[in-house]
């Protein structure tokens, strides 16, 4: 066999992927030794590359550690201080030693306070006074005085210790020529009533229903009222009279023996006591004798139906029917006096002006301009005043006319 043969034997030629195609050609042996070789010399390269990247880092580190100031201070050749000065804290300066404080020496000895002298004895305030307080009548001397009267178709003024009637005269009611001087006056539907200062009763009109009789009093009288057709008087130890046709009958009126002023209206009577108390006899259907709890009245009135108290401080009370708003009347508390119409009631106030309410059908309450009133009085549909000046003014339907 020849050393061809045994190459061929041991390295047989594969056959070419080619059909029918020449043998596939193999690098030469010399060609592999150089790529390997120029593969491991790459390698070593970036071995050695890869360490010198390394120990650059390594010595960049060392630098800048080196090179970094110390903790607290500044760096080497930085003459100035940062900028950011927060950051360093600055020296703390030694401080002196504390020296105890020394006691405080007053300049002067404390005094006590003396006690405030006022240059004038402190006054406890007094209390707002009235202008024109109402006053009382508990156990008075003298008569009460009531300038003013009206009914259904008479108006009666005493000017000048005069009395003077107007309106329907058909019972001579409205004359009073004869009369003396008098203090009160008061009427009723057919006569009228006048009391002397010296407490003497006077009548006028009709005395069909003996409504006149009181004239004939045995004692002086301190007050008086009329109804429609009946007459009563207070007399001067407390006692109460009456004559005429009423409501109620003097069995009634002799419960009282400390009187000090009546008034009467067709429904019911009212009697002021001397402790200012209140007593009411007559029809209680509309509650106008519902009084037992007023007190320290000093002026009373009544109307159809309704009555009327003042007291001292000037608060009006009311009682009774308050229909078309008569109720009202109780919201003054400022009043001198008041009166009481058929339908309406009225006060005057400390100032002279005049409230009124209730009925209104005639104008009887056109009270508003009223200025400088002493008192006042209420009929059946008007209203009359008497100013401070002695002036007479009507409201409603003037009965003379």
């Amino acid at each position: 066999m020849t050393a061809h043969g045994r190459d061929a034997r041991k390295h047989p030629s594969k056959p070419s992927g080619k059909r029918g195609g020449a043998p596939e050609h193999r690098p030469r042996p010399v060609e592999r030794r150089k790529k390997a070789g120029l593969g491991r010399t790459l390698e070593r390269l970036s071995y050695v590359t890869a360490l010198v990247m390394t120990c650059l880092m390594f010595v960049a580190v060392g630098i800048t550690w080196m090179s970094r100031p110390p903790r607290g201070g500044i760096a080497p050749g930085q003459t100035d201080i940062p900028q950011v000065q927060a950051e360093l804290p600055a020296p703390t300066q030694p401080v002196e030693p504390a020296q105890p404080d020394e006691p405080e020496q007053p300049t002067e000895a404390a005094q006590p306070d003396e006690p405030e002298q006022p240059t004038e004895a402190a006054q406890p305030a007094e209390p707002e006074q009235p202008a024109e307080p109402v006053e009382a009548r508990p156990a008075h001397q003298g008569v009460v005085p009531k300038p003013l009267s009206a009914s259904t178709d008479n108006t009666a003024v005493i000017l000048d210790g005069k009395a003077r009637i107007t309106g329907d005269n058909t019972f001579g009611q409205c004359d009073t020529d004869a009369w003396p001087e008098v203090a009160s006056v008061c009427l009723g539907n057919e006569h009228a009533m006048g009391l002397t200062p010296a407490g003497e009763i006077v009548c006028a009109g009709s005395d069909e229903q003996r409504q006149c009789e009181l004239e004939a009093a045995d004692m002086p009288v301190r007050s008086i009222a009329a109804g429609p057709y009946a007459s009563y008087a207070v007399m001067e130890d407390g006692t109460l009279r009456m004559s005429g046709s009423s409501v109620i009958s003097a069995q009634s009126l002799g419960q009282v023996t400390d009187a000090v002023d009546i008034a009467a209206a067709q429904t019911h009577v009212l009697v002021l006591k001397a402790d200012g108390t209140v007593a009411a006899f007559g029809d209680k259907r509309d509650g106008a004798c519902d009084v037992d709890d007023w007190h320290d009245i000093a002026m009373i009135a009544c109307g159809y139906g309704y009555s009327l108290g003042l007291d001292a401080s000037g608060q009006v009370w009311f009682a009774g029917d308050g229909g078309q708003g008569r109720e009202d009347i109780a919201q003054v508390n400022d009043a001198q006096s008041i009166a009481a119409g058929t339908i309406a009631c009225y006060a005057v106030r400390r100032d002279g002006t005049v409230a009124a309410a209730g009925s209104n059908g005639s104008d009887q309450l056109n009270v508003t301009g009223w200025t400088g009133v002493k008192a006042v009085a209420g009929g059946y549909l008007h209203a009359v005043a008497i100013t401070e000046d002695g002036s007479v003014l009507i409201a409603g339907r003037d009965p003379a006319q």
